[in-house]
């Protein structure tokens, strides 16, 4: 006679016995084979009545038995399932055992059940991360959204994003999301309604640039905002001053160097390294362009004859993406930086697309990084080895102090705060410039005023000519 006794995942031991379990499928992932690079076994947290949580796990030679079956968020009933000593290392539950789903294991979904859970955590603390940095299981944690950054490309093409968040303990710490988290994350439009955020299954990490720890998201971890669970009321509902943290989210003085400091540090071959510096802009050294995904900027590349994205899954329109090469300097020194249409666009403050309709139209960038003369940046700067070369890239930046041109305002002007900006002028060349007089006439009216008299370039309909119009950058206040 068969056994149907269910049992629940605290009482799941290393035994021959007969288990048979009702979960829910909290998170479902699959892994890569890293010899093959295709897909290996099925993982997955299986989550019971009582919140208990234990990792499942389908071997690569039953996968395709599997793949099917279960489904992320679904209740079943497993039964005649493994239980087996849970893996060394990054375990995604606390549960000191794991179960394995075999050819022998028997799957029933079952219909919704109320008051099954849906979600259950082991949160920690965001000032106790150095306590959890050598823990053989990976943590969850939640705080209130602060800030998030663009994606980025770091080592090896990988993908990452930063969050930063704050709990009550009012610690703020970085959040980094890997692979397909950070290019799906949706960042809260309203910041102003304390956007709670959780992630599960995290790894505590020791960052040495900026001598904190971090949180890292790992292949089975899920992240959430705003579930109607007691932690997160609790958030909602608290008095905590955000962001009141000495430890902050400010990157301004992470790893401060002066250039020639920076420059100095510099191994061939080693890590990437981010810098900070305080420089300014000391001449366009010119620009390349490269064909690139419209959506993410990264390089395409040719594959069976057409040009595809390596990140983007679905197909995307192929542009052109700028890279400016400009000097900074400071006190102790000059180098060369690169920067990405998007990085230059935000050190210009304009937009991106303003800055690609300038080049389209032939405009010299070095005109355009003009008004950043006089200007002092906070620059964050990525220093990496290409092409067995130097390379250092800007980040991030930051105006702190902007210089105001030598002239000022005349005295009977507004003073006028605003920093100059570009603009498009159309002109339409009728006479070339030698044809007009090189000085202008002057003459004093009756009041004894000095007026200049600048001789008007006329149309002559007989000798007319279309000359196609020209552009013209001028420096508008």
């Amino acid at each position: 006679m068969a056994n149907n006794k269910l049992s629940l995942i605290a009482d799941l031991k290393n035994s021959f016995a007969p288990w048979r379990i009702k979960v829910r499928v909290f998170k479902f992932w699959e892994g890569i084979d890293p010899k093959t690079g295709g897909p290996s076994g099925l993982d997955y947290i299986f989550m019971d009545e009582q919140g208990s949580r234990i990792h499942g796990k389908v071997l690569k030679f039953n996968r395709e038995r599997f793949v099917h079956k279960l489904e992320e968020g679904k209740i079943y009933i497993l039964s005649k399932i493994s239980v087996c000593h849970a893996e060394q290392m990054y375990r995604p539950t606390r549960r000191e055992y794991m179960v394995f789903l075999n050819a022998s294991t028997v799957v029933q979904e079952i219909n919704e059940i109320n008051g099954f859970p849906k979600y259950s955590f082991d949160f920690v603390k965001l000032n106790t991360l150095a306590e959890h940095k050598d823990n053989v299981f990976l943590n969850d944690i939640i705080g209130i959204f602060l800030d998030s950054s663009d994606v980025k490309i770091v080592k090896d093409n990988k993908i990452i994003r930063e969050i930063f968040i704050q709990d009550d303990t009012t610690a703020n710490v970085r959040v980094v999301l890997w692979g397909d988290l950070a290019n799906n994350f949706v960042k809260p439009t309203n910041l102003s309604d304390k956007p709670i955020f959780i992630l599960s299954s995290t790894s505590a990490d020791f960052y040495r640039v900026t001598q904190r720890y971090s949180v890292s998201s790992r292949e089975s971890s899920n992240y959430y905002f705003d579930l109607d669970i007691p932690e997160v009321r609790f958030l909602k509902n608290s008095q905590i001053e955000v962001g009141e943290s000495s430890g902050g989210i400010d990157w301004t003085t992470n790893n401060r160097k002066t250039i020639t400091a920076m420059l100095d540090d510099y191994k061939p071959n080693s890590p990437e390294v981010f810098y900070t510096c305080t420089a300014r802009y000391s001449n366009f050294e010119g620009k390349y362009t490269y064909p690139a995904c419209a959506k993410c900027t990264r390089k395409v590349v040719r594959t069976g004859g057409t040009l595809k994205c390596p990140r983007c899954t679905t197909p995307q329109s192929i542009t052109q993406a700028i890279v400016s090469k400009i000097s900074i300097h400071d006190i102790s020194g000059t180098c060369i930086v690169s920067l990405f249409g998007n990085k230059a666009a935000e050190m210009l403050s304009i937009d991106l697309e303003e800055l690609l309709e300038y080049e389209q139209l032939g405009v010299n960038l070095g005109d355009i990084f003009e008004q950043a003369r006089g200007t002092d940046y906070i620059f964050e700067v990525k220093m990496s080895t290409y092409q067995d070369n130097m390379s250092l890239a800007i980040n991030r930046t930051k105006v702190i102090h902007s210089i105001p041109d030598d002239d000022g305002p005349l005295d009977n002007e507004a003073n006028n705060d605003d920093p100059p900006s570009f603009g498009m002028v159309s002109i339409k060349q009728e006479k070339d410039d030698d044809e007009l007089q090189s000085n202008p006439q002057a003459y004093d009216d009756d009041d004894g005023n000095k007026h200049k008299v600048i001789h008007d370039i006329q149309d002559d309909d007989e000798n007319k000519t279309d000359i196609a119009p020209s552009f013209r950058m001028v420096t508008i206040k």
